[in-house]
């Protein structure tokens, strides 16, 4: 056990944050985690649906440094629903992939995770609350 086990963790927490509902049942949830691992849902495997293409589930999406060397639009496909797809940023899915990937050793660090140019930088969310709060000022 290592920082590497908190960065997958914290991959899990960041995509059930971002999902932005909370998860109905165990059942439905066991089913999105199960598929947020890369691993095949259980509701496919029932009706007897294997992924064809199991290598591309289990490769590396991120090299040891960081850059996408895999197909990481397929993972978000096979791993996140649909309705996360389509309101999460994608910087955010490539994240929560990269926080997910197999192997600790593709893992980010803290330090590669807080450094790299998927999250944004400081001054462009101070510049964000900047104007929210001079928004909300203005229009009490």
């Amino acid at each position: 056990y290592d920082s590497k086990a908190d960065i997958y963790s914290l991959g899990i927490l960041l995509f059930e944050m971002m999902l932005l509902r909370p998860i109905p049942t165990y059942m439905e949830r066991a089913d999105i985690l199960t598929a947020l691992r890369g691993e095949p849902r259980m509701g496919d495997m029932a009706k007897g649906i294997v992924p064809s293409d199991e290598a591309k589930a289990t490769e590396a999406l991120f090299s040891e440094e960081g850059e996408i060397i895999g197909d990481w639009k397929h993972a978000a496909e096979q791993r996140f629903p649909e309705s996360f797809r389509t309101s999460v940023s994608l910087n955010a899915q490539k994240i929560i992939l990269w926080c997910l990937e197999r192997s600790p050793k593709s893992r980010p660090s803290a330090k590669q995770l807080l450094t790299c140019d998927l999250l944004p930088r400081k001054v462009e969310l101070e510049e964000k609350y900047l104007n929210e709060v001079l928004q909300t000022l203005s229009n009490p």
